[in-house]
């Protein structure tokens, strides 16, 4: 059988159009600073004058660029970087913005669970208290530098109306413990609660997670008394994992759309409607041996911003 060949070749229109993209290409100076620091010789970009225009146009993207929030790039934060290692090769690589976000959320290896989205590992007390916060919302965080200034014997409860910054300054407060190299927890009750009810998280697995939020130095449990409600979620797992913590003296917070009055009565009720309040109480307890509760007033802060 006659052996079939694929060996293209480019016409002379082709071959003078690729000529002259590689002689535009050698006047970039980007491509010039490629060549020149690795000390490459010209007949490079004529060889590999595709993958010298795709590196020109990604760099193009980053022009006057303002910050990550209007990146172009097709993986935010990550520029397409040439690399001869030894052959011509693509990189991806942070760009500056990127670098320090990297820089500012490196604390994110001391927390040993994170349920919730990177980018409140930015949350940092200082931003807390600014000029447009209204009255109710200043005198609470006032209270806050109070208690972070005090030497602390319980946690906190903070709870107050949707959207008031709860969770922001929970994580404010678990960024700053992380930033001292102390292993902190950060986990949604929902979330926690509905992987206990499905068979979604395997007994081994659930038993690592316990364990990790038992010995955490600060845990904090966000939007407690928003699960669906289950008397197995309040005997067999939030019952022994307060009482673990409170026996251990662990720093927890907790957040919440409830005052302890409700977040009790939440907690009074099995599913077929039975009056458990024994047990609501023992749970409560635990919940104010560990914590000071926080009132956070003001304003809708999602629906202003």
């Amino acid at each position: 059988m006659e052996k079939l060949n694929f060996d293209f070749s480019l016409s002379p229109k082709q071959l003078e159009e690729r000529n002259e993209l590689a002689r535009k290409l050698l006047k970039d100076k980007r491509v010039i600073s490629f060549l020149n620091e690795r000390k490459l010789d010209e007949g490079l970009v004529y060889d590999k004058v595709s993958m010298f225009e795709t590196y020109c146009d990604n760099l193009d993207k980053c022009k006057n660029c303002p910050g990550l929030h209007a990146c172009k790039q097709d993986e935010d934060g990550y520029v397409l970087s040439l690399e001869m290692n030894p052959l011509l090769s693509f990189e991806l690589k942070p760009c500056r913005y990127q670098k320090e976000k990297i820089a500012l959320t490196s604390h994110k290896k001391y927390f040993v669970m994170q349920d919730i989205h990177d980018e409140y590992l930015l949350a940092d007390l200082k931003t807390l208290l600014n000029d447009e916060a209204d009255p109710s919302y200043k005198e609470s965080i006032g209270k806050l530098v109070q208690w972070i200034n005090n030497d602390k014997k319980r946690g906190l409860y903070l709870f107050g109306n949707l959207g008031t910054g709860k969770t922001h300054i929970a994580m404010s407060i678990l960024n700053l413990y992380a930033k001292q190299s102390k292993k902190v927890a950060f986990v949604n009750c929902p979330h926690f609660a509905y992987q206990f009810y499905s068979s979604y998280t395997e007994d081994d697995k659930r038993d690592v997670k316990l364990e990790q939020m038992k010995n955490a130095y600060c845990l904090v449990l966000d939007d407690i008394g928003a699960e669906t409600y289950s008397s197995y979620f309040r005997d067999e797992i939030l019952f022994p994992l307060l009482n673990d913590r409170m026996e251990k003296q662990k720093l927890t917070i907790f957040t919440s759309n409830h005052n302890l009055d409700a977040l009790s009565n939440h907690f009074r009720f099995n599913q077929k409607g039975d009056d458990e309040s024994l047990k609501s109480k023992r749970l409560m307890e635990r919940i104010e041996r560990l914590s000071e509760p926080l009132l956070i007033g003001g304003q809708n802060r999602r629906i202003s911003r």
